[in-house]
């Protein structure tokens, strides 16, 4: 049995939010960049974690609300350090 084919219009219309979300998230990218530098202390752990908040950050968009830190506290997986949350405004000014 042949899996059912991905709609196109859905992939495309996936395709261009992300590369939109991408696009407005760049001026943000080396205060974000900085700040995980800081708390991880290493060039490559920062760079994971930066995309991965990239990533998580895209699968939430709906769910999140503009200027307002998560309540739970971030375990990271490569350290084991335990990181506050913070919101898009203080990475910002970081």
């Amino acid at each position: 049995m042949a899996e059912p084919e991905f709609p196109s219009e859905i992939r495309d219309a996936a395709r261009a939010a992300w590369h939109r979300y991408v696009d407005f998230l760049s001026p943000f990218r080396p205060g974000l960049y900085k700040y995980c530098r800081r708390l991880t202390g290493d060039i490559w752990d920062a760079e994971d974690l930066v995309q991965d908040t990239v990533v998580r950050g895209f699968g939430v968009l709906n769910r999140s609300v503009p200027g307002r830190a998560h309540s739970k506290e971030v375990r990271s997986p490569l350290t084991g350090k335990t990181f506050e949350p913070v919101s898009l405004g203080q990475v910002v000014a970081a």
